[in-house]
């Protein structure tokens, strides 16, 4: 999980998530999980089924109830890239699993900030290497120079001459 700074901590206090995700909950509990099975458990097992679309339309209904609350605005370019990544199939799964957790299970804001912290970091693409900008003009070649003469009459054959 991500490690956070005490002034995140602060931040945390004044920006809950726990209470925008109820809604959340409530539907995905009865649409997604068995009730005699343990939240941990279901979400690794509704993870890991490749047979059925659960898996997916779980963490695309997270995704969604994210995008949707107030408190995260600030990474909703992080959550339309997730979202894409789930629908285009180019994420796994599996690495929403402490997050979904975090949020099932009866925890403190402060660790559902980190697992979704550490899910938006461990899923951000590597920056690409920038081309450097072009070079400025060099002030050498831009200072007009006297040109240099050339006479090609000094390779001329001495014994013609010409004749007007």
């Amino acid at each position: 999980m991500a490690e956070l700074s005490a002034s995140n901590l602060e931040a945390i206090k004044t920006l809950p998530i726990k209470d925008e995700l109820t809604l959340f909950c409530t539907k995905s509990k009865s649409k997604y999980f068995n009730s005699h099975a343990s939240f941990e458990e279901a979400i690794d097992q509704v993870l890991r089924d490749k047979s059925s679309s659960n898996g997916k339309d779980l963490v695309l209904d997270l995704i969604l109830a994210l995008q949707n609350s107030l408190v995260t605005r600030p990474f909703i370019g992080d959550l339309f890239r997730l979202g894409s990544q789930v629908t285009s199939n180019t994420v796994n799964l599996e690495i929403f699993a402490a997050l979904l957790k975090s949020v099932f299970i009866d925890t403190e804001d402060t660790e559902i900030w980190a697992a979704f912290i550490y899910l938006i970091t461990q899923t951000r693409p590597a920056p690409q290497p920038r081309t450097p900008p072009p070079s400025l003009p060099s002030f050498v070649s831009s200072v007009q120079q006297t040109p240099w003469s050339f006479n090609t009459s000094q390779f001329a054959n001495t014994s013609e001459f010409r004749e007007h």
